[in-house]
């Protein structure tokens, strides 16, 4: 690789711009679906294709953005996918297991995720995934829950009656951080993705329980997924009394209290990419529910947003989608929402509840 960058990505040496070389990528994807598809060289073929997109996300987020999806596309459409589930459902060596698991995390932008879903594999896997024993392998197999819980509503219900839910919420008793980004990022997933009969799936499993120690994580990104997640089983009418005996919506304002949106996420790693346009209106609706908590933790969320939108100078979050967060400021994106969010973060005072804390545009 010259001057430590893949062949497929090529830089100009006037200008010192790097561009993707999409033929070559291609056929490096290729060769990793070939790989896989011929049994003997499936596991070289899994981790060559785990090393190419390790690469991947390591670039700048537009460069990392691009390739990322043709090579996730490119893997779909070359068959290498439906040949990765069935080695990593057949796998039984340890290490073999370890190699499918990485390579399948790695990959599971939205369209991979809906064709496994779709796949006479699906349950084989969601199993293959809860069963995981040994860090390295759980570490993976959350991360491709987590994934999966952002499918659909149909699938976070098929995936709890295969005991995937059950498996992440087991693992909150991890000590592994990276387990447990896993486990507050799946749980907002099947609150946010799952509707009203995953929640009450999840509080029947007692995942409100395991919220609250979550909340408490020295991890900001556990400690924000697992607040999040509070939030939507708040915004639930039917459970909120129950979710505020809990006592970790008393959270939130803390939390927003002691964080700015755009300094967070730079300070975290798992929004350095920000989220897809799907994920944010699936957050629209906190902004109107009648969780004070819940709308405070969107709108910081939105905010956020913003920030990592305006620097990556990608004003619509998705071509071709009406979510438009051309904002010019953190102040004027939330203006949009009716909410200022500097006032409540500002705010120590002790009157949570005051209306004050929102302003109408």
């Amino acid at each position: 690789m010259e001057d430590g960058l893949p062949p497929w990505i090529e830089k100009d040496t006037r200008s010192g711009t790097r561009a993707l070389n999409d033929e070559c990528l291609a056929s490096a994807v290729h060769d990793c679906a070939q790989k896989l598809a011929s049994g003997e060289a499936g596991l070289q073929g899994a981790n060559q294709l785990y090393q190419l997109i390790m690469c991947v996300w390591s670039l700048e987020t537009q460069l990392a953005c691009k390739a990322a999806d043709l090579a996730c596309d490119l893997i779909r459409d070359n068959g290498g996918l439906a040949s990765l589930l069935q080695l990593y459902c057949a796998a039984v060596d340890r290490d073999a297991k370890l190699s499918l698991c990485r390579a399948l995390e790695q990959i599971m932008v939205g369209k991979n995720r809906t064709f496994i879903a779709r796949s006479e594999l699906f349950e084989k896997v969601v199993a293959a995934a809860s069963s995981a024993d040994g860090l390295e392998l759980i570490r993976c197999g959350t991360g491709i829950l987590e994934n999966l819980f952002k499918e659909s509503e149909d699938t976070c219900l098929r995936l709890v009656a295969y005991g995937g839910l059950a498996a992440i919420i087991n693992a909150c008793r991890s000590t592994c951080t990276v387990v447990l980004q896993h486990c507050a990022a799946a749980l907002v997933n099947c609150a946010m993705y799952g509707g009203p009969k995953c929640h009450h799936h999840m509080m029947r499993l007692n995942a409100d329980h395991w919220l609250f120690p979550l909340a408490f994580s020295t991890d900001s990104a556990v400690q924000y997924y697992a607040i999040l997640a509070m939030c939507f089983l708040a915004a639930n009418r039917d459970l909120s009394s129950l979710v505020a005996r809990s006592g970790t919506l008393d959270l939130v304002l803390p939390f927003l209290q002691t964080h700015d949106p755009e300094e967070f996420a730079s300070t975290c790693p798992n929004h350095v990419h920000g989220r897809s346009a799907t994920w944010l209106c699936m957050l629209l609706p906190l902004l109107t529910c009648d969780s004070e908590e819940a709308q405070s933790m969107a709108a910081f969320h939105f905010a956020m947003e913003a920030g990592i939108k305006k620097k990556q100078q990608r004003l619509q979050v998705s071509e071709g989608s009406s979510f438009d967060v051309s904002l010019g400021t953190r102040q004027a994106f939330t203006c949009c929402f009716c909410i200022d969010i500097s006032r409540y973060q500002s705010n120590t005072s002790s009157n949570h509840g005051s209306e004050e804390w929102f302003v109408s545009d």
